[in-house]
């Protein structure tokens, strides 16, 4: 799904968005105030926008219950996915946001609810996928250069799903490009498998800097194989082959690359 942009921001957004990032030691745990759910969730636009650019459900935060409780990332998002509660960020805890659920108030926007539930489920289909071993693959890209599990073990691989007709995943070209350009060092690989032939993606990137290799004919293994349903769509394999970060997000895809350069 390609997220739409609000413009105009509120002054509701804008305190919310002060008033949620404050660093320090966690607030003691307890519920969200209705008063701060009910202006979170205004109206459709002000909660879009909040949600899409603060609550970062691909990046590191702390889980907490309606309650303000601990919970596990895998346990807020099962929990979220089920369109019961939202969250929003409640303050930060050792350098991290802290994501909370929250019960939806009386008269909210039904978009609302369903949006947030449909973010959620995006999000836990992708962390489902961290820790699993990569299916076998034979990838071949434009220049004859060929990609297998025995030639990439030992390195980073960061991996691009996309197809032509996707705008987003044209659109993203520069942000991927600037990693590649941002990693240039032999155990870092940037390879993109799209869906479309040959000839069609030759001639669609004549006049479009790729930095990445670029892998053609992939729909089969990207649908039937990885059940990839959502596009553009990120994977970084570590040097172990197993899917360290699923993202749909280049943004978030710079934040999981840099850590997994890093390392421990």
């Amino acid at each position: 799904m390609k997220p739409f942009f609000v413009i105009a921001l509120t002054l509701v957004t804008t305190a919310l968005a002060t008033s949620c990032s404050q660093s320090g030691a966690a607030a003691p745990a307890k519920a969200v105030a209705p008063a701060k759910v009910a202006a979170f969730t205004k109206d459709f636009d002000t909660w879009y926008h909040y949600t899409y650019y603060h609550l970062l459900l691909s990046r590191d935060f702390q889980a907490r219950d309606t309650l303000g409780q601990p919970l596990a990332k895998r346990a807020f998002l099962d929990q979220l996915a089920t369109g019961k509660v939202l969250a929003l960020v409640n303050g930060t805890d050792q350098q991290l946001p802290i994501y909370q659920l929250c019960a939806f108030p009386a008269g909210h926007d039904p978009a609302i609810r369903a949006t947030s539930q449909q973010l959620a489920a995006e999000a836990l289909s992708s962390y489902k996928r961290e820790g699993q071993v990569l299916p076998d693959f034979n990838f071949v890209d434009l220049n004859g250069v060929t990609y297998t599990k025995a030639s990439t073990k030992g390195k980073l691989v960061v991996l691009k799903f996309w197809y032509i007709g996707c705008v987003a995943c044209v659109e993203e070209f520069p942000a991927i490009n600037a990693q590649v350009a941002k990693y240039q060092r032999s155990d870092v690989l940037f390879v993109s498998l799209a869906m479309n032939k040959p000839q069609d993606l030759r001639k669609f990137l004549q006049d479009r800097e790729v930095k990445f290799a670029v892998v053609p004919t992939s729909k089969a293994y990207l649908v039937d194989t990885l059940q990839v349903l959502q596009y553009p769509t990120h994977f970084i394999l570590g040097r172990d082959g197993k899917i360290v970060k699923a993202t749909t997000r280049a943004s978030d895809l710079a934040v999981a690359l840099q850590k997994a350069v890093q390392g421990p």
